[in-house]
């Protein structure tokens, strides 16, 4: 008889644990981590990097952005042969950015000639994403955009 209560509470424990591992996977899969999103998009290692931000949603879309300084060049980014140098967009993201990057503001990007911008769009069957890549020559500050479905 002692078994019983023995094996209710480990029946209880299991619940629980798989419980908890269910919700941490769950909640973790549309956590925005700067350092992972940098590590997937940059060749660059963490140590070549200064003030590392970012943030944005993932679930059935997802729309990140990150924030970075690289001294004395830009970002090399994984994909390169993807991104084009893209002028007729650039205006869109410069204010895209100085909407959302507000704490703190990013005041170099009130001087939009002193910008490199480049654009990717992929389009399959089943997901569209855009990305861009801005980067402050004299500054060295690198921002960085994904979204898409």
């Amino acid at each position: 008889m002692e078994s019983k209560p023995l094996l209710a509470l480990l029946v209880v424990a299991v619940i629980a644990v798989v419980g908890y591992m269910v919700y941490k996977i769950g909640f973790d899969g549309y956590t925005v981590r700067p350092e992972q999103i940098f590590a997937e998009t940059f060749t660059d290692l963490p140590t070549q990097i200064e003030d590392l931000s970012g943030g944005g949603t993932k679930s059935g879309s997802y729309d990140i952005w990150l924030k970075f300084k690289t001294p004395g060049r830009m970002a090399v980014l994984k994909y390169k042969d993807d991104f084009k140098k893209d002028d007729a967009d650039q205006e869109l993201a410069r204010r895209w950015f100085a909407e959302h990057l507000t704490k703190p503001p990013v005041k170099s990007l009130e001087n939009s000639q002193d910008w490199k911008f480049f654009k990717c769009v992929k389009s399959e069957t089943q997901s569209i994403s855009q990305e861009w890549l801005m980067y402050n020559w004299k500054t060295d500050e690198n921002l960085y955009r994904k979204w898409g479905y």
